[in-house]
């Protein structure tokens, strides 16, 4: 009986929620709590799938990652192949940044049996692990990599299709981080036709690459090709939602994918029939009152309504909502096409004032264009120079084998020819090469005896180099010694005179002490900066012959910052007029990491002296951003400063490399900070888009 009742339930908010078109969060809670009742009292993994796959078309975040987990473990027991292969994808497209998650795919795909629909998504984890090395790629060649993927792809044919679409996937996706050019849509082309050529059995991979695509036509203004692409997508999310429909899956929709669509349909409004734009923007505004996330985005957002109004010839609303959005982040790749409209409903409207300002601003964004497409095209031709060079060497090497093919041919012949001769002959070579073979002993004899002679020099040699290694490490160890000695000898006379100098300058009477103790200062000075000296030639020694090791434990992320700041800042602040300090945190002093807080804070305070030493005045500040996620934590120092010149971004962390003599130090600060930086597996770096100053960046992971 309770059986029956629970699937009641069930069933009438699926006929509920299929008349209404929509679900408020209460009745989603409810429905969700009557096939939680309904899973509970499943017979078998079996009648299991059902609701668990309502349960999770609607559960959102966290919940619908989990949801899959389960789903997918009970989609085995019950040997469910399309289930499990269908809960495979949305893992991977839910946790693609995770390299753990998608090698978990990657393992449990390996243990279904094959079928077309397998080798499918083994097509689409591939892709997306691809996307994956692509965000964590920070310290490869991005250039190298992409010529990698572009040599195969022309030069070595693939037969098998599946391999094929992945490398042209690799291709565009490489690609798209050079150029977003003309050579870029060509690649994307041809994925697009070696993908609809497959015939894949689930759409999966179609949408992913449709996804990818639209977005770079749209950029590049390629209206009929952003048309097509997302009619493509549309007719694939139907299809979608029409199977799911067949297998009961009432509650599946696609709003968001469904309105990015529509609002990106609507940008290309040039090309479009009023009729079309109406059409769009009326199932844009039905999206809206269903979904309370894309009515959020439709207000604050208002590129779908700035299209139609543009569309629809209201230039005075349309020009208000641009200047709203105009300077948005989140519209920064098509800022172009947003001041362009701005200056032509400026015009429309005789508004002298905001289309001079718009003319200016469209200038400079037409250089910023005009300066990346130059760097794109440069790329591109450097590219395609590379490829045709290869092809050239290529058809070379293809013409020189046919060639040897033909001589092998003519040898071959030459030889069934002269075979008969070859035995006439053969009575006379034998006799004259037993002469030569008794020629060969002996000079073999002689042979013999030089490589006697040159083994025995070989053996003389490699002693010697022996020998002169072991003096080396003798050297090298007799170095180190000497300088943790000369460290101690030269911090303690240091040490001394510092305070004597000081308690020379405070037995002075009042009325003397400000004139010694300004040189008493002058000493101490000194002594900092030639314990710093000293203290850096030791780091140095220490992390080049490998000899530094972190102690790692639970620290502190504030405590590491304010040691690096009381290192540098008496209260708190620089002691130079008109450069003032701040310290940003995150969180609170309850936060801590798995670190060495000491090295760490070493590296902080590099960062900090230099930032006092390189700056005049302005602001210096001292911010992290934590993300717990990842295990990852960044450390970011900013100053409005003389700034790095361009394409010193690196040689600064060269040993000894000064930029500016006039001002003192040895130049081995940056260059201990980096080598700290790698033994904790991290990195620091220059911002080189960071123009008012300098800004360094140190990334370092906590787990």
């Amino acid at each position: 009986m309770p059986s029956n009742i629970s699937r009641f339930a069930a069933a009438f908010f699926l006929l509920f929620y299929a008349c209404a078109g929509a679900m408020t969060s209460d009745m989603q809670t409810a429905a969700t709590d009557s096939l939680l009742g309904q899973l509970s009292i499943a017979a078998s993994a079996s009648d299991s799938i059902s609701p668990l796959y309502s349960i999770f078309d609607m559960a959102y975040g966290a919940r619908r990652n989990e949801i899959a987990h389960q789903l997918y473990h009970t989609a085995r027991q019950a040997n469910n192949t399309s289930a499990s292969l269908d809960m495979l994808r949305n893992i991977a497209n839910f946790e693609w940044k995770n390299d753990s998650a998608l090698s978990y795919v990657k393992s449990e795909l390996d243990k279904i049996k094959d079928s077309p629909e397998k080798k499918s998504t083994q097509l689409f984890v591939d892709m997306l692990r691809i996307d994956n090395l692509l965000f964590n790629e920070e310290n490869k060649d991005d250039n190298e990599l992409l010529l990698q993927y572009v040599r195969r792809f022309s030069n070595e044919p693939v037969s098998d299709p599946y391999e094929r679409a992945l490398l042209l996937y690799a291709v565009c996706r490489y690609l798209g981080k050079e150029t977003r050019g003309e050579l870029l849509e060509r690649y994307i082309e041809r994925l697009n036709k070696q993908i609809e050529a497959m015939n894949l059995p689930d759409g999966a991979v179609r949408r992913l690459v449709y996804n990818r695509a639209a977005p770079i036509f749209f950029e590049n203004e390629n209206y009929k090709r952003v048309i097509e692409t997302d009619m493509r997508m549309l007719h694939e999310l139907d299809s979608l939602e029409a199977s799911y429909e067949e297998q009961g899956r009432h509650f599946f929709n696609a709003p968001i994918y469904r309105y990015n669509v529509y609002r990106r349909m609507l940008g290309c409004y040039p090309i479009l029939q009023s009729d079309e734009i109406d059409n769009l923007y009326s199932k844009t505004l039905r999206l809206a009152d269903l979904n309370p996330n894309i009515a959020y985005d439709l207000e604050k957002n208002e590129r779908a309504t700035i299209y139609y109004t543009i569309a629809a010839g209201d230039y005075q609303r349309a020009k208000e909502m641009l200047k709203r959005q105009i300077d948005n982040p989140i519209h920064t790749t098509i800022r172009l096409s947003l001041l362009k409209m701005l200056k032509e409903t400026a015009a429309k409207t005789n508004d002298n004032e905001t289309l001079l300002a718009t003319s200016l601003m469209l200038d400079d964004e037409f250089d910023r264009r005009l300066d990346r497409k130059q760097r794109e095209r440069s790329r591109e031709l450097r590219l395609i120079y590379d490829l045709n060079d290869l092809l050239e060497r290529n058809s070379r090497l293809q013409a020189d084998s046919h060639r040897v093919a033909l001589r092998a041919k003519s040898i071959l012949i030459t030889i069934g020819l002269g075979a008969i001769i070859i035995l006439t002959v053969l009575a006379i070579m034998l006799f004259r090469q037993s002469r030569r073979n008794r020629r060969l002993a002996t000079r073999l004899s002689h042979s013999n005896d030089r490589l006697r002679k040159e083994r025995d020099e070989l053996k003389e040699t490699r002693d010697e180099l022996t020998m002169l290694r072991d003096q080396a490490r003798a050297a090298d160890r007799r170095k180190t010694e000497f300088i943790n000695n000369m460290s101690h000898e030269v911090k303690v006379p240091l040490a001394a005179i510092s305070e004597y100098s000081q308690l020379i300058a405070d037995c002075i009477p009042e009325n003397q002490r400000a004139y010694l103790e300004r040189f008493a200062s002058i000493i101490k000075m000194n002594v900092r900066l030639v314990m710093r000296l000293v203290n850096d030639v030791l780091d140095t020694d220490s992390l080049e012959n490998g000899q530094m090791s972190l102690e790692i434990h639970p620290t502190s992320i504030n405590a590491i910052c304010r040691l690096a700041i009381d290192s540098v800042f008496e209260c708190g602040r620089p002691d130079k007029e008109g450069i003032d300090f701040a310290f940003r945190p995150e969180c609170g002093d309850e936060v801590t990491i798995e670190t060495d807080g000491q090295r760490v804070g070493q590296i902080l305070t590099n960062l900090l002296t230099n930032a006092v030493k390189f700056s005049d005045k302005g602001l210096i500040t001292l911010s992290y951003h934590y993300d717990e996620g990842t295990g990852q934590i960044s450390f970011i120092v900013t100053d409005q400063g003389q700034g790095i010149p361009n394409g010193q971004e690196e040689a600064i962390f060269e040993r000894f490399r000064r930029l500016d003599h006039s001002i003192s130090g040895c130049g081995l600060g940056l260059y201990i900070s980096r080598l700290i930086a790698n033994l904790f597996k991290g990195s620091l770096k220059a911002d080189p888009s960071y123009k008012s100053g300098a800004r360094f960046v140190l990334t370092i992971p906590t787990k």
